[in-house]
């Protein structure tokens, strides 16, 4: 049962996730991601000839998928599963080595001998490490099934934290370059990678020990590196106003580099600029190699300048116009009944484990039909990874978790939390929760902490990823859930009603193979519709406001379009387009049809006119 138990943990898990692969939507999600991929295999490149929120490396891999597999929504999310599998057991291998290392660790920062370690796993590590993949997997994809670039920022850190964690054990450079590689990758994907990078760093200075020396050239290279890049990330989330970002981004960074401090000048000096500067070179030799390959075509187009706005610059109008403030500080009380359930029980008595066992099992009953007590458990759970790395930092100070493993578990719960920033959805958790789920098995174990665990499946599998109630606790409308399929996706009653008569109606006044402008940030409307956007622009708040205009009514002229789609979809980033535009617009297309929050509007039949709609 040892052999089999944890792939048939992962076959279950796969199911699970296939089972619901076709559920729920963005709209304006899933149009950007399908939008720009149908660009790319349309012969355009990202950032160069049309806008992409992200660095474009994912509209390349989706175009590529949806060559293989076609053009259709679901495509992309038979990616992700794909995606989704091979990830899990990079996430079983972690949880083996946390298990392995806690239930042998080491003394005096001394390796662990082979020998030890598999006696350790086979004490039941690998039972507990399935039982963690399994958490994982439920708090994961499942709880936002859509093919993200976020999803991908996580898993590419998670082989890269596996990969370090191989550089720790073997020392061989092939490691650290597949480390390395993995965050290029993540950048190419989202600029979010860039938190995986600045957490292998950190991995690296923790590694840095080497024969003692007489000088502090190194130890004050640390301390001025580690207080810039504090200093750094604070200013950063500063531009979100108030304590609470400073609480989840910077307050759980500050806390890894005040311990690699302590660590660096309560002893005699060991470190080595050379030997830590050749280390960060072989990892950035890892990180550049596929962005070298991803600027080839940029450099032959002469467009790199193009690319540097659009993936670099642009992005940043995301904390005028895509702006969402992480949990309150206010509710940080929340999160007490969590680390009094997860602070290390020595053999709590029967009696604890049953009183423990019967609350939780409470509030999980109650939980599943909303309200306050399924409100309170998103609340909590969204405070656990600056406490986590705090209690993590504890534990190493005081030499409980000295393993390397653990270390490099504590710097991606860290750090990857930034996905967060500058929008921290109400989902968002889901994205990095992976990290402060390992952290907390590397911290803890026992019945106590085991019940938690099961609470937490239990909470995703029954009241989370059916996605019958907001995080607020509301319920759903009957009419919003999934129920009725469109482009190969489920979604609720309302919106599909709404998209098929706007599908009908741009279908009817345009040419197959043409054109229709939908604004703002409505991309999923080009692509249901089988018609081509005329211009370069996804999301409105992207593109240059000075001129933009003119633009888009020469953009409609050129490509002669018939047809547009002007509304309001509520998860929209961009400002409403201002009026001098709507009104040449209702000049131009003075016919129209009201769905909804849409309005579809177009041309009056003229002699020339190849719409085939009757006219």
């Amino acid at each position: 049962m040892k052999r089999i138990g944890p792939p048939l943990a992962w076959v279950a898990c796969g199911v699970y996730l296939a089972s619901r692969l076709a559920y729920g939507w963005n709209p304006h999600d899933e149009g950007l991601l399908a939008q720009t991929a149908l660009r790319v295999l349309g012969g355009e490149l990202p950032h160069r000839d049309f806008d992409d929120a992200y660095t474009g490396g994912l509209a390349i891999y989706h175009a590529g998928v949806f060559r293989l597999l076609g053009t259709s929504l679901i495509s992309l999310r038979v990616a992700l599963l794909a995606a989704y599998l091979a990830w899990l057991p990079v996430v079983y291998w972690i949880a083996l080595q946390l298990s392995v290392w806690r239930s042998a660790e080491p003394s005096a920062g001394q390796p662990t001998s082979r020998a030890a370690r598999s006696a350790a796993s086979t004490r039941g590590g690998a039972a507990a490490a399935t039982f963690v993949m399994a958490i994982v997997a439920a708090w994961s994809v499942p709880n936002r099934v859509a093919a993200m670039p976020s999803w991908y920022n996580l898993f590419l850190a998670t082989a890269g934290a596996a990969a370090l964690m191989k550089f720790i054990e073997t020392r061989r450079v092939a490691w650290l370059v597949t480390a390395g590689v993995a965050g290029g990758l993540s950048v190419l994907v989202k600029l979010t990678g860039l938190a995986y990078i600045a957490a292998a760093l950190l991995v690296l200075v923790w590694d840095e020990r080497g024969k003692a020396t007489t000088s502090r050239a190194y130890s004050w290279f640390v301390t001025v590196s580690l207080v810039g890049f504090v200093a750094a990330l604070s200013r950063a989330v500063a531009r979100i106003p108030g304590a609470s970002p400073q609480w989840h981004f910077v307050v759980p960074a500050a806390a890894l580099s005040a311990l690699l401090l302590w660590r660096e000048w309560r002893g005699p000096p060991t470190g080595s600029i050379g030997r830590l500067a050749g280390r960060t070179a072989i990892f950035g030799g890892g990180i550049a190699a596929p962005i070298v390959v991803f600027l080839v075509p940029y450099v032959m187009s002469a467009s790199v300048p193009a690319l540097v706005h659009g993936a670099l610059i642009a992005p940043g109008q995301r904390l005028a116009f895509a702006m969402a403030l992480p949990q309150s500080l206010r509710t940080l009380w929340t999160v007490i009944p969590w680390v009094v359930a997860l602070v290390p029980w020595r053999r709590p008595s029967r009696a604890t484990v049953v009183v423990v066992g019967l609350v939780l099992a409470a509030l999980l009953a109650v939980a599943t039909h909303g309200g306050a007590a399924y409100a309170a458990v998103w609340t909590s759970i969204r405070h656990v990874a600056p406490v986590l790395v705090i209690a993590g930092v504890i534990a190493v100070a005081r030499g409980a978790r000295s393993s390397g493993e653990f270390w490099v578990v504590l710097c991606m719960t860290a750090l990857t939390g930034l996905v967060q920033f500058p929008y921290a959805g109400s989902d968002y958790f889901s994205y990095f929760a992976a990290f402060p789920i390992l952290c907390a098995f590397g911290l803890v174990s026992g019945t106590v902490p085991a019940l938690v665990g099961a609470f937490f499946l239990g909470f995703a599998l029954l009241c989370t990823n059916p996605v019958k109630f907001r995080i607020n606790g509301e319920r759903i409308p009957d009419d919003q859930m999934p129920s009725v399929k469109l482009d190969g996706l489920v979604v609720g009653a309302t919106e599909a009603r709404q998209y098929q008569s706007i599908i009908a109606l741009v279908r009817a006044h345009s040419p197959e193979g043409g054109y229709v402008y939908a604004a703002p940030d409505l991309p999923e409307i080009s692509v249901l519709t089988d018609r081509k956007n005329p211009t370069r622009v996804n999301y409105d708040f992207l593109d240059d406001p000075n001129g933009h205009d003119a633009r888009v009514l020469s953009a409609l002229a050129e490509k002669h379009v018939d047809v547009i789609v002007v509304g309001g979809y509520p998860g929209g980033f961009s400002r409403p387009i201002d009026q001098v535009l709507m009104t040449a617009l209702e000049d131009q297309y003075p016919s129209s049809a009201v769905i909804g929050p849409y309005v579809v509007r177009w041309r009056p039949p003229t002699i020339n006119s190849d719409v085939p709609n009757g006219r």
